[in-house]
């Protein structure tokens, strides 16, 4: 709130007489608040690549592994 006083104690002095403090909160978005939205944005970006690469492995592994026991129960059989 302080900086919301601030801003339109400065919009006072520079003759904003109609400048309410409700606009200045409606409109003001602090780069802090921008900041924050683009690194979680980042963060889960990066989050779904690691787990997208993870399922990609798993059923590498899983495929070679269901492969492998067909090939031992075929030696097996022979």
């Amino acid at each position: 709130m302080l900086r919301t006083d601030m801003l339109s104690a400065m919009a006072q002095h520079l003759g904003y007489q109609k400048l309410k403090q409700t606009t200045i909160l409606r409109t003001n978005s602090p780069q802090a608040h921008l900041d924050y939205d683009t690194s979680v944005q980042e963060h889960n970006t990066l989050m779904r690549s690691f787990f997208e690469s993870g399922t990609k492995m798993h059923n590498l592994w899983i495929s070679h592994y269901g492969q492998n026991q067909q090939n031992q129960s075929g030696e097996v059989q022979s």
